[in-house]
């Protein structure tokens, strides 16, 4: 990771640019496997600016940026949902600034804010080979297979799980 490069929470400030990151991003991972167009009705909707604003105020998300010179090159969202299952739900990196550690770092820095929880899941697309490899390198294993990628049907995806180890419960460890 460069020395630049500032890991933090999301601010409300950082919506507009958060956006431009995570359409810049899905475009250059999925044009070529699920079509330009279907990416920009997803994008429409799951990161509609409400949305990402939405995410900010709600006691079950953890969002992180990368910023460097004051400008996001990533971002990585935690969300809690029933029964305490806890999701990676966004780990992205601007294309130029992939594999100089960022995606690492903000992966770090969600995980060591996880007070309460022994497991991490995400879901990747099946046809996203780096992002599987990435994965596979920090911990991550098969869970399952999905025919449908969130409410997405007919895009194949991976649910994939990590233990975490060291989980700290009423302040003791476990």
């Amino acid at each position: 990771m460069d020395s630049k490069t500032v890991i933090r929470p999301t601010e409300p400030k950082d919506i507009a640019a958060l956006r431009r990151l995570i359409v810049t991003t899905w475009h250059d991972t999925y044009d070529d496997s699920i079509g330009r167009d279907r990416v920009k009705t997803i994008t429409d909707t799951w990161h509609a600016t409400g949305r990402l604003e939405d995410e900010l105020h709600s006691p079950d998300c953890i969002s992180l940026v990368a910023e460097e010179n004051e400008t996001l090159v990533g971002h990585g969202l935690i969300k809690r949902h029933a029964h305490s299952d806890v999701c990676l739900s966004r780990l992205y990196v601007l294309p130029q600034h992939q594999g100089a550690g960022i995606g690492r770092q903000l992966l770090k820095e969600l995980e060591d804010r996880l007070t309460d929880c022994h497991s991490l899941c995400l879901e990747v697309e099946e046809s996203n080979l780096p992002a599987q490899r990435f994965y596979e390198k920090h911990g991550f294993a098969l869970l399952r297979r999905k025919s449908g990628c969130g409410d997405q049907s007919e895009i194949p995806t991976l649910v994939l799980q990590k233990s975490l180890t060291s989980v700290v419960t009423n302040n003791t460890i476990d």
